[in-house]
């Protein structure tokens, strides 16, 4: 199953969609939750868009030792 997930064919499709392609050619491999499990126990479920990180907010201080 895994090697099918990382053929060219499915490698930007998430499990969803390769469940329903197979379904669509009349063949059934395993069950979607089935191949979230196969690609978490290889560690290859993760967010894969582009996050932006905000950067670390620091309190302003006071730093005036005198008027103006």
């Amino acid at each position: 199953m895994l090697d099918l997930l990382h053929g060219d064919r499915f490698v930007d499709a998430v499990p969803a969609q390769v469940y329903a392609t197979l379904l669509d050619e009349g063949q059934y491999l395993c069950s979607v939750r089935t191949m979230y499990r196969l690609l978490a126990a290889n560690d290859e479920v993760r967010e894969r868009r582009q996050q932006c990180r905000h950067p670390t907010y620091s309190k302003p201080e006071l730093l005036a030792t005198g008027p103006n």
